[in-house]
């Protein structure tokens, strides 16, 4: 769903999920980087619901936040997910 918004972007895993350290409660803490004038929250809110990975009652856009976070719950597996975007500057996808 990423790569079809934003073909250039990358999506990495990180945190206790990624480190094998998870608990039964840990949730799945996502980045997403690349290059956005403007961090497209939003936009990925609205495809998430679209797309029924989130309930939108289950969405919290922390768009003021010192670091912007996208929190939902997923519909399936009722796993709790953390995304955020990493704007980078130079951002060069590797080949």
């Amino acid at each position: 769903m990423v790569h079809n918004l934003w073909p250039m972007a990358v999506v990495e895993i990180f945190g206790s999920f990624r480190t094998g350290l998870l608990l039964p409660n840990s949730d799945i803490d996502i980045v997403i980087i690349g290059l956005w004038e403007k961090l497209p929250l939003r936009t990925l809110e609205s495809e998430l619901i679209a797309r029924r990975f989130a309930e939108s009652r289950t969405m919290h856009v922390l768009d003021m936040a010192q670091v912007p976070i996208i929190k939902f719950v997923d519909c399936e597996t009722k796993i709790k997910v953390d995304i955020s975007f990493n704007m980078q500057v130079a951002y060069i996808p590797p080949s």
